[in-house]
């Protein structure tokens, strides 16, 4: 990233300027965590460029890591993208029976169940929906299929290849197979279809899962999520009308993985901490809060993995010594395979959740490789995902409430080594026996809730 960025600067020092040059540096800056700049750029090549339907959506996406701007503030930057595009001529679909009897007809689409965090959770929906109850159509544009593609086509009735499709045929193509609910699994992430959707090729149309935020379309009707990431008083946050599950968000396959390894108690005091969060999510306020851990126990360390070398690890390692930690209390490890990274993720005595943008994929991770998690629950979905885990894995005594109960919860429980190793011994059974893993259960949970989104369409219609 230090030499992208490099010569992006000296193109920029040369007379060169444009929307693709912004766009480019602010990719470089969020692979860099430097996500202030990043937003920036990414605002630059938005504005230049406003006809871009994939610039605004970097666009968007980055704002959700950005603490400085409030929910609702995020809602109007979305609705506004939709402004600036314009309206979008519907597309007809087919008719299609909407008696209580008729199978329900689900479409998901989706470019990313490959090798993709999003991947991890639609395996056990896809493998375990009732065919008798439900019809499923996926709509992938998966660039590059690999054996977990190959493996979820063949769960699958219908698996449609859409990668050669623009949005108007990907829409009609939808729309002459007949869906009673489809669904984005993407939002404003890369490889998105949101402007298929804006044609309304669906009489029910509904976001899940793989974006933390409104998409702010309003041919979109729902969003699906939790009691715990959207409680009372979060349906302002959204264009959509919010689902909420009977249960979790979602639930989770944690594949093939190593059994979690016996480990001698820490001294009290002296943990590890861990974070294996993307660097893009360290933020100034949760190295704040982190040093401030780290201040209170000066015999603790942390482990930080995907954080670049060169300039990266140098501006964190700057910004941690701004606030009283020295570098060599620190460890960085690049990104690795995935059985070195769990080996890595379980010799850490306690995870911290950043924020506000909280782990996903990783902190479930995290809780079954025997690692307890500390989290804060936010004023926003993105920083409440963290609570939600812990609640339904039966941890709801790690979720805290506000920064300052964060750092103290952290500290409290470092100087409590017992009770570390009795939860270690124990994480992997707990998170086995709950809602997280019940793949049947959720889906039912699931089918049901999108079987009374077609009832109320048809009762409305």
């Amino acid at each position: 990233t230090d030499e992208a960025l490099d010569r992006l600067d000296a193109s920029a020092a040369a007379g060169v300027a444009g929307p693709q040059l912004d766009w480019s540096r602010g990719a470089v800056l969020w692979q860099a965590g430097r996500m202030d700049e990043a937003v920036d750029a990414f605002r630059a090549a938005m504005r230049a460029a406003p006809e871009s339907a994939a610039m605004a959506s970097n666009y968007l996406f980055a704002l959700q890591f950005d603490a400085r701007i409030s929910p609702v503030e995020i809602l109007e930057e979305h609705r506004e993208h939709w402004k600036r595009l314009g309206p979008v001529r519907p597309v007809p679909f087919s008719a299609i029976g909407t008696a209580p009897e008729t199978r329900l007809r689900l479409g998901y689409v989706t470019s990313d169940l490959c090798e993709h965090p999003v991947a991890r959770f639609m395996e056990p929906v896809l493998a375990n929906h009732d065919r008798e109850r439900v019809e499923v159509f996926v709509f992938s544009s998966v660039q590059q299929p690999d054996a977990i593609t190959r493996r979820m086509h063949e769960s699958v009735e219908h698996w449609v290849d859409c990668r050669g499709f623009d949005d108007e045929a990907r829409a009609r193509h939808i729309a002459g197979v007949g869906i009673h609910v489809l669904v984005d699994l993407s939002g404003h992430t890369g490889g998105n279809r949101l402007l298929a959707f804006a044609r309304r090729p669906a009489p029910v149309q509904v976001t899940w899962l793989g974006y933390p935020g409104t998409t702010g379309l309003e041919a979109i009707g729902y969003r699906l999520s939790d009691a715990i990431c959207d409680p009372p008083g979060f349906d302002a946050h959204y264009a959509e009308k919010l689902v909420r599950l009977p249960g979790p968000l979602c639930c989770f396959d944690p594949g093939e993985t190593p059994a979690v390894a016996a480990r001698s108690l820490p001294k009290a005091g002296s943990v590890l901490f861990g974070s294996f969060n993307h660097v893009n999510k360290l933020g100034a306020p949760v190295i704040a809060a982190w040093s401030e851990i780290l201040r209170a126990l000066p015999a603790s360390r942390l482990r930080l993995l995907t954080v670049p070398e060169g300039r990266s690890r140098d501006r964190l390692a700057a910004a941690f010594a701004a606030h009283g930690v020295d570098a060599s209390r620190l460890e960085f490890l690049n990104k690795m395979p995935r059985q070195q990274f769990l080996a890595a993720l379980s010799d850490v005595d306690i995870a911290l959740d950043p924020f506000p943008m909280n782990g996903g994929t990783t902190t479930l991770e995290t809780l079954w490789m025997g690692v307890p998690v500390v989290t804060l629950a936010g004023d926003r979905y993105c920083s409440r995902v963290g609570a939600s885990f812990m609640h339904f894995a039966g941890l709801g005594d790690w979720i805290a409430e506000d920064r300052d109960a964060y750092v103290r919860m952290a500290v409290v429980r470092a100087n409590d080594p017992e009770r570390l190793g009795v939860l270690r011994s124990s994480l992997r059974e707990r998170l086995s026996r709950s809602s997280l893993l019940d793949a049947r259960g959720f889906t039912r949970g699931l089918e049901d809730t999108l079987l009374s989104l077609r009832s109320d369409a048809g009762a409305n219609h």
